[in-house]
This record gives structure tokens, C-alpha cells and sequence, in this order.
């Protein structure tokens, strides 16, 4: 893949969603959903098992109400039909976790969904890490040539802050 790949994710991205307009299309996206995501007002359309994991009690128990607390911000069982078609037709699916900075182990605040056409990955080079690394390829270079020349000898010092 040349050129900039979030470009191409977000070419992607409008595609899927311009088929998925098509009645056809649509009809069959909607019965994925319909027979994927089930609910009903005495039941919870998404359930949590936690049977071949092995920890405690307590522990299930706080991972439990942690994810009914998720279930409950992201309003599921209320839009889990949109959430679910939403990230079948993107193929990705991103949220904002909102955590309060003051006190941060009330956990998560809030979350907010963010349409997938507007995220773009970003990279951060790290350059002192490249900087390191051809520093060290520089000072095995100079190893080499003092060692092929005896008459040649150079003393590299470099310090990194």
C-alpha cells in the first residue's frame, strides 16, 4: 500500500458506508445485526462470562460490575444495534474514554464514540532511540577502520541527555 495510509483508511471507510446505503445491502446488514444482537427489556443483549477465567470471586464480581457499568455508558442495550452496524460496515469501531485527571481511580467517566473516518494513526518517532542506535553503528564503523588501520585511531564521546 503507497501513499498515506489513513487516506486510505478513510477511502475505505466512505466506500463500505456508500454500499451499505444500497437497499439490498442494507437489508442484509440489518438481518446480520437483527440475528447478532438480540434483546429484550428483561435481558441484556450483551453478557459477560468470565467461567474459564481463573480468578476469585471478588475479583469476577468487580469485573462484572465494571462491565455492566460499560454496558450502561455505552447505553447498549439501548443503541447496540446501531453500535454493532456502525463497526460492521467501518470494520472499526473507536471510543473516547473520559477519566477524571484530579482523581483517576474512579475509573472511567465517560465515553464518547468517535466516528472512525476521523481518526488517522499517528506516529511518534522516538529520536533519541534512533539517535542511540546510529551513534552505536557509527562507533562500530570507527572500531573497524582503527582496526584495519593501525595508524588511523579515533575516539568517539558522545553524551546523550
Amino acid at each position: 500500500m503507497e501513499g498515506d495510509e489513513s487516506k486510505d483508511n478513510h477511502q475505505m471507510i466512505t466506500r463500505y458506508r456508500g454500499v451499505a446505503m444500497h437497499p439490498e445491502v442494507d437489508m442484509a446488514i440489518d438481518e446480520i445485526v437483527n440475528e447478532t444482537i438480540s434483546a429484550s427489556e428483561l435481558q441484556s443483549s450483551v453478557e459477560l462470562s468470565l467461567d474459564d477465567i481463573e480468578a476469585g470471586e471478588k475479583i469476577k464480581e468487580q469485573i462484572r460490575e465494571e462491565f455492566d457499568g460499560i454496558v450502561q455508558m455505552l447505553r447498549f442495550n439501548e443503541v447496540g444495534h446501531e453500535i454493532f452496524r456502525s463497526w460492521y460496515v467501518d470494520g472499526r469501531i473507536y471510543h473516547h474514554l473520559l477519566v477524571n485527571e484530579s482523581n483517576p481511580k474512579a475509573g472511567i467517566q465517560e465515553i464518547r464514540n468517535i466516528d472512525a473516518v476521523k481518526v488517522r494513526k499517528v506516529r511518534h518517532v522516538k529520536y533519541k532511540k534512533i539517535l542511540r542506535l546510529v551513534l552505536k553503528l557509527l562507533m562500530v564503523l570507527m572500531n573497524i577502520i582503527s582496526t584495519k588501520t593501525s595508524q588511523v585511531k579515533h575516539r568517539l564521546v558522545v553524551k546523550l541527555y
